[in-house]
């Protein structure tokens, strides 16, 4: 049976969240259970001792009870979060929209990377473009538990990779570290003599490609049921305050002013918080649940957060005990220092030389404001308190908290302006009052559809051209910046409309005298149309004797440009009966081919092997001596209504937009010597084909003036 988790007030937990209860206890066992909560509440205010990783526990003969809770797709989508940094929800076509969980606009739910704004992750962490993080509500199980198994939904293409944290509190407000899981179905095993009974995820997403990601779709977590009862004495035993561990480390100067931490936060000038090398202590950003005291030989000491990971490693708790990596390494001492003596063969977890023996890193305002340091790093060694892991053993004099830095002005966007426009180009400019880079938005309609690539170059003077324009079109477009403080600036909708696009003289000619060519005197309109006589079929014949239609001459189109037109079916008098053909099969494509021979046609097609009941987008041909056959989803073009194609060519690359979306891959072809050609083709003989190329229109330069 599914139950709402129930919310007390003033409880953290939302409420569509998911708990799953376990075995049902016996009476005998309700009667226990009683007096274990008793102790557990005894527990909960009495400060925890620090947490450890733990094997399976011995002398258990019992069986163990579970509760399982569940965070849904639809909870990530509708904001069940507690932070997140460069994630947005997934939906089909929009998938370079800046929007920070934008509003949900397909069956697709979950979350992916922001692919406008790609984030590094910390160096150390592998040779990753892109990274995101987001963290869940906590949530309040209703009995004690010290382990829990996290189960995730995701789809990760190659190149992706999602992680997951898991952490345990038993108040909700002082948490345990967080256990890092890399294997899906991981366990997150907190401290045997201990008991928990609020728990919290963290899913990190990677990709190596700034536009490739995984897709997160939810994650389930699996907790056991601890009999308090048989914990009371390790806990009570347990319960004296602990002094939290210092150690001496050495230390460089973060700087990276600009630069993005691994929970998100844009590193300002003169900035407070430290870098520590293990994702177990990361604060959300704004959060300072995982904090240290440095204090310098000259007796200075300062309190910081942990806001990002490294340096040199991303695994290396060296601070805990016991250690979760380099086991073989005293507690107390980073990788990074034994690596520049030799140890690891010098290297990091992650294969990379290590050429410091710094153990942390801090941010300029703690290092040189705070700390009174100078330089870029340390001579000697400097005191660091893991206040997390215990009491304070230097609490007074306490600074102070560092005063927050003043907010940035207010960023704004001037100055747009369309200049260059032509049948498919366009240049826009504007000007940013703080460094940004810079994308446009652009399509038929405030739906927009397009988008430019982005210019990561951080400026306040933008221009970004656009080369893939309909002639003779007006569109609605906006342009965007991003700057370093995380404004994102967006104008409003404006318009601008093309030129009109170029003709060129066409060669009809028929390789089957049944199928008919007409074409217009400015060359925008051609029609193929008409019932195949030879008799043969179009794939066990070399001839090429099952098409016809209209080419353009030797050494007229550029090596570099584009082509719009409409293929449109013939209807009857009434308009109505619309078909691009009838029978077995047909075909109606545009041809690209070059002086070597090679052949490429893109367009539609019904055929009883490939589309049976309706057409589909082909792209067939040969290159380089090697066939080229893509076929698109069967019977998804609508046979009685007009298609719109736009193909750009430049630099031996073809990309095709079809209908006004783009289409997922492009085709090589050399552009040296093209010929164009308008055609159709049936398969057998009797079958017909009926399409009319219309609005044909080359862009601006892609007709050579004789």
């Amino acid at each position: 049976m599914r139950e709402n988790l129930i919310v007390r007030q003033g409880s953290p937990i939302a409420t569509r969240h998911r708990l799953y209860p376990g075995k049902t206890l016996t009476r005998t066992l309700l009667v226990a259970m009683m007096l274990n909560l008793l102790i557990s509440i005894l527990l909960v205010a009495t400060p925890g001792a620090k947490a450890e990783p733990i094997g399976p526990q011995s002398g258990q003969n019992h069986q163990e009870n579970f509760q399982t809770i569940a965070f849904e797709a639809t909870d990530l989508t509708g904001g069940d979060y507690s932070s997140v940094s460069n994630l947005q929800n997934q939906f089909v076509g929009r998938s370079l929209m800046p929007a920070w969980f934008a509003s949900q606009n397909s069956a697709t739910i979950g979350v992916r990377l922001d692919s406008s704004h790609p984030t590094s992750p910390p160096m150390w962490s592998g040779a990753w473009a892109n990274f995101g993080m987001m963290t869940g509500q906590p949530a309040q199980l209703n009995q004690s538990f010290n382990s829990v198994t996290a189960t995730w939904n995701a789809h990760t293409p190659a190149d992706t990779a999602v992680e997951l944290d898991i952490r345990a509190s038993k108040d909700g407000q002082r948490w345990t570290l967080w256990n890092v899981l890399t294997v899906n179905g991981g366990i997150a095993q907190f401290e045997q003599s201990s008991t928990y009974l609020y728990v919290q995820y963290r899913a990190r997403l990677f990709s190596k490609f700034a536009d490739v990601s995984p897709l997160f779709e939810g994650v389930q977590l699996t907790a056991n049921v601890r009999n308090v009862s048989t914990l009371a004495v390790a806990n009570i035993a347990s319960a004296a305050p602990q002094t939290a561990p210092t150690f001496q480390v050495y230390a460089t100067r973060e700087g990276l002013v600009g630069g993005t931490t691994a929970n998100g936060h844009v590193i300002r000038s003169h900035d407070h918080f430290v870098s520590l090398p293990s994702w177990t202590a990361l604060n959300d950003p704004g959060k300072y649940d995982y904090q240290v005291r440095i204090t310098t030989p000259a007796g200075v000491s300062a309190v910081a957060p942990v806001w990002d990971t490294g340096p040199w490693n991303f695994h290396d708790d060296y601070w805990h005990s016991p250690r979760h990596e380099f086991k073989d390494l005293p507690v107390g001492v980073p990788e990074a220092e034994r690596a520049v003596k030799g140890y690891n063969g010098g290297l990091n977890e992650a294969g990379s030389p290590v050429y410091m023996s710094s153990g942390i890193d801090i941010a300029d305002g703690t290092f040189w404001d705070d700390l009174k340091l100078g330089g870029a790093s340390t001579d000697g060694r400097l005191s660091v308190t893991f206040l997390w892991e215990g009491s304070d053993p230097n609490p007074a004099p306490t600074p102070a908290p560092p005063p927050v830095p003043a907010p940035p002005a207010k960023a704004t966007l001037s100055g747009l302006v369309t200049s260059s426009i032509g049948s498919n180009t366009a240049t826009f400019k504007w000007q940013t009052s703080t460094a940004a880079n810079a994308w446009v938005e652009y399509g038929f309609s405030t739906k927009y559809d397009q988008f430019s690539p982005i210019n990561g170059n951080l400026t306040t003077s933008h221009s970004l051209q656009v080369f893939d324009l309909t002639p003779n079109h007006t569109y609605h477009f906006r342009v965007h910046s991003h700057d370093t403080n995380n404004n994102e600036l967006m104008s409003s909708d404006m318009t601008f409309a093309t030129a009109g696009g170029q003709t060129a003289p066409l060669t009809l000619w028929q390789h089957d005298k049944g199928i008919g060519v007409e074409v217009t005197k400015q060359y925008d309109n051609v029609i193929v149309a008409g019932g195949r006589i030879n008799n043969s079929y179009w794939n066990d014949n070399p001839a090429d004797d099952f098409n016809a239609g209209a080419t353009t001459p030797v050494n007229l189109v550029a090596a570099n440009g584009n082509l719009d037109f409409d293929m449109t079916p013939t209807c009857n008098d009434k308009g109505q009966n619309c078909t691009f053909g009838f029978g077995s099969g047909y075909k109606a494509y545009v041809q690209f081919n070059n002086y070597k021979g090679d052949i490429v046609r893109v367009g539609l097609i019904h055929a009883a092997g490939i589309s049976p009941n309706a057409g589909t987008l082909m792209v067939e041909g040969t290159v380089d001596g090697k066939s080229v056959n893509q076929y698109y989803p069967a019977d998804t073009v609508d046979i009685t209504k007009p298609h719109h194609l736009h193909l750009n060519w430049f630099n031996k690359q073809l990309s095709i937009v079809f209908d006004y979306a783009a289409h997922p891959t492009s085709v090589t072809i050399a552009g040296d010597g093209l010929q164009i050609t308008f055609a159709g083709a049936a398969r057998a003989k009797d079958d017909i084909v009926a399409t009319n190329f219309q609005n044909i229109a080359f862009g601006d330069g892609t007709v050579i003036a004789k």
